[in-house]
């Protein structure tokens, strides 16, 4: 058994055994864990550093919580087209049989507005 001892190469043995005691090192290191703990106390601390109290002029349709007028103006809100009425035409022309035609209506422009047919 020594001649089978003496054989071995002691080096790559040892080489061998440390990697494998770092590599279960490392797995039981991060194997997660389950554990029960109770807190016995909390805080909480918050700072907000104000550098000046001033009034700032803002433009806008509502105040904020805090805030005051400091004055007013009138200004749009929001603008709306509306139809304001329909222009009602009558043409009449002179045909070269002698007759005459009468164009009597109103006429899509396609941009919103009736315009008379003419």
């Amino acid at each position: 058994m020594t001649k089978f001892l003496s054989r071995i190469p002691w080096k790559y043995v040892a080489i061998s055994s440390g990697i494998l005691a770092i590599i279960v090192t490392l797995i039981l290191i991060f194997i997660p864990k389950e554990s029960e703990l109770t807190i016995t106390d909390k805080s909480w601390e918050r700072k907000v550093i104000i550098e000046e109290y001033r009034t700032v002029h803002e433009e806008g349709w509502n105040i904020p919580t805090g805030g005051r007028k400091t004055g007013e103006y009138q200004d749009i809100y929001t603008h709306q087209e509306v139809l304001d009425h329909y222009d009602y035409i009558t043409k009449s022309r002179e045909m070269p049989n002698g007759g005459h035609e009468e164009v009597i209506g109103y006429r899509d422009n396609g941009d919103g507005y009736l315009r008379g047919n003419h």
